[in-house]
């Protein structure tokens, strides 16, 4: 099925505050925005990607779950940005995602069940047990 009909199909099971659009490369984009601070937005994505590899490779394997600052800026943006002070973000978009342009039902099933363990992934805090150390690389 094309993308725009499977967004019409999940949006009244999303929970609240979840959006859901055809994004530019014509993918089925599921996410919400948060306001958080660095430290807890790498701590997310962290969170994001183990679910990737624990839930979505098995449920979704198409479906990949990130963090994304396509909108975000900074809450108090300047030139200097150091690491000794915890930056704080507007507008991050804790996303998942299904490749496009066309999606199946079964993934689109899959999603909609799916979603509300999303979101609370998204409200929770810390690094999944057993990923990986903060201040080592981005994988497992």
């Amino acid at each position: 099925m094309k993308v725009r009909e499977a967004i019409a199909k999940v949006a009244p099971k999303a929970p609240p505050g979840v959006i859901l659009e055809e994004d530019e490369l014509g993918h089925l984009l599921a996410f919400t925005r948060r306001d958080m601070l660095h430290l807890d937005a790498d701590a997310l994505n962290d969170r994001l990607a183990a679910w990737t590899k624990r839930t979505l490779d098995r449920e979704i394997p198409a479906a990949i779950a990130s963090l994304s600052f396509r909108h975000a800026r900074p809450v108090d943006p300047h030139d200097d940005a150091t690491l000794d002070l915890q930056e704080g973000w507007l507008g991050l978009e804790p996303s998942v995602w299904i490749e496009g342009p066309e999606v199946t039902q079964a993934q689109v099933d899959a999603l909609a069940l799916l979603l509300p363990e999303f979101v609370k992934l998204v409200d929770t805090y810390g690094r999944p047990s057993g990923w990986r150390r903060h201040d080592e690389g981005n994988a497992e």
